[in-house]
């Protein structure tokens, strides 16, 4: 049996991507919004006209002073114009051993910005292992830069190399006590741990977190994570209703706090400030006020924001039945966080109790595992993604990682996938008998929710053979189910799916009638003597 993602608590949890994803999605900007003075424009013009002058005389002489001016102007008036001829002059400046001190520093970082961000972090395992390999190269020669020490713990921590990343994330911390893209990846790392006191201990010491919006919103869901009170509610309330910041940057600030009041109980504030939040929203802030909308159905978000917000999307079409497109969403959700254990949970769980699609779930859940490796509930979900294909020694090997505690929900969902393996190699009594303890220990743990999913498994696996009881147990799975409450539904609606996916089966006995069927039409007797040609 497949549990589900059961969405129970969600918080603004910080993303953490690339370093390039992060700076695309706005959320490296300045954290105040200013209107530039006049003497602040005339100082850019300023800048910018040193930078083409800059670039004219490389351009003519290509030698070594040239180089050092250009890189001088570069880092200050910016290199988006010019990268060609700023790389040309980073490498000359490195080559030569008698460049200045500061030259070679400011021609490291040039050549690091490009050498980092040519592509995208690789997501498949062995080109994982490899950009690895390449970015211990790099922190040899770069061994102070703390957006290189960030970005390669990502890359650990998506192959769930988890204390190599622990290192990496502290020395960044160490080299950048304020860094925002530092403070929001480690925020993300320790949660992912389950040690959000970690996060919280960074974030408290940093001088950056009571003024940035960013850093105090994610102090805020941190702290409702690890359940303590928040420490800078007052500071937070305040920063959200500053008019120097823009909408975008209040975005998941302002949900943070919205979830909140909303489990407080006052949900004519939280629907305020979700409100807020959806102005100008993140990913992140659109799929929190989403799921803030399965709690409070009069917070709603429109299609038009869940549309570019992969997990929030997922959800939506989870809730329309499109099981398809609930696929495809969570495959784009696992590629925001392939180390995530939540996507990976969902699409095994959409893949194989709404689609019956062996092969789906299985893709999602090895993907899960490996950044998660022991996760019981992966492991569950890959056993029963190799049972429906057949592949039955192979499930059996697989749930041997599950090691459920006796008289416990985990028990239940145990129970009811040694069921489905044994019936699927063959054994059909004793995977029913396997089936009904599920299903008695769901009744003894008033779960009526696990007592419908177990029973509908368990019909699937019956119809399978013989449908005539079908009607009559689809009936009863569905006059406790109708009784659910509507969240639970939403969590629950691969209940209805099996159901109906078990009227579609063809059973043994159809089988039985079509090669009967075949037999007497295909196969006659053969011709006598006198009629053979």
């Amino acid at each position: 049996m497949i549990p589900s993602d059961d969405d129970i608590k969600r918080q603004v949890i910080p993303r953490w991507r690339t370093i390039r994803a992060t700076t695309e999605a706005g959320e490296l900007g300045s954290s105040e919004r200013q209107t530039p003075s006049e003497a602040l424009t005339a100082l850019s013009s300023r800048l910018v006209q040193e930078l083409h002058l800059r670039v004219r005389e490389w351009r003519e002489e290509k030698d070594l002073a040239a180089a050092e001016e250009l890189l001088a102007a570069a880092i200050v008036a910016g290199d988006d114009e010019f990268k060609a001829e700023i790389a040309a002059a980073s490498q000359l400046v490195l080559a030569d051993p008698a460049s200045l001190p500061g030259s070679i520093e400011l021609a490291r970082s040039f050549a690091q910005d490009a050498a980092v961000a040519e592509e995208p972090l690789p997501t498949e395992t062995k080109k994982m292992y490899s950009e690895i390999a390449r970015r211990k190269r790099l922190l040899r020669v770069y061994p102070r830069d703390p957006l290189l020490f960030t970005e390669t713990a990502l890359l650990y921590t998506n192959l769930g190399l988890n204390n190599s990343a622990k290192q990496l994330l502290r020395a960044a911390a160490a080299l950048a006590p304020n860094n925002r893209y530092v403070l929001r990846s480690l925020t993300r790392f320790w949660v992912h741990q389950a040690e959000p006191d970690r996060a919280l201990h960074f974030l408290s010491r940093s001088a950056a977190t009571k003024y940035d919006p960013w850093l105090l919103a994610a102090q805020v869901a941190t702290e409702d994570v690890a359940q303590k009170k928040s420490i800078n509610w007052r500071e937070a309330k305040r920063v959200l209703d500053d008019d120097r910041f823009s909408d975008f940057e209040l975005t998941e600030l302002a949900a943070a706090l919205a979830t909140l009041q909303l489990q407080a109980g006052s949900h004519k504030l939280a629907r305020k400030m979700f409100r807020k939040s959806l102005a100008k929203p993140t990913e992140n802030s659109v799929a929190q006020v989403q799921w803030a909308s399965r709690r409070d159905p009069t917070i709603s978000v429109s299609h038009d924001l869940t549309a570019n917000a992969s997990e929030a999307l997922a959800w939506e079409q989870l809730s329309a039945h499109q099981w398809n497109e609930v696929i495809g969403a969570t495959r784009r959700w696992q590629e925001i966080e392939p180390f995530s254990v939540r996507p990976a949970v969902m699409g095994s769980f959409v893949g194989v109790g709404h689609l019956g699609d062996g092969r789906v779930g299985e893709q999602f859940a090895r993907r899960g595992l490996v950044a998660n490796k022991g996760s019981q509930v992966l492991h569950n979900n890959l056993a029963v993604s190799l049972a429906l294909q057949g592949r039955v020694p192979e499930a059996r090997v697989e749930l041997e990682n599950v090691k459920p505690a006796p008289g416990t929900n985990e028990e239940i969902v145990n129970l009811a996938t040694r069921g489905l393996i044994e019936m699927r190699a063959g054994d059909v009594a004793g995977g029913a008998d396997l089936y009904r303890r599920s299903i008695e220990l769901a009744v003894t743990l008033r779960s009526a929710a696990l007592w419908c999913r177990a029973y509908a498994h368990f019909a699937v696996e019956v119809a399978r053979f013989d449908k005539s009881a079908l009607p009559e147990v689809t009936t009863a799975i569905m006059k406790v189910y109708d009784k659910l409450p509507d969240q639970a539904k939403l969590i629950l609606n691969d209940v209805p799916a099996m159901l109906e996916r078990a009227a579609r089966l063809q059973t043994v006995a159809d089988v039985l009638v079509s090669l009967e069927n075949f037999r007497e039409r295909f196969i006659p007797t053969y011709p006598s003597d006198g009629e053979a040609q």
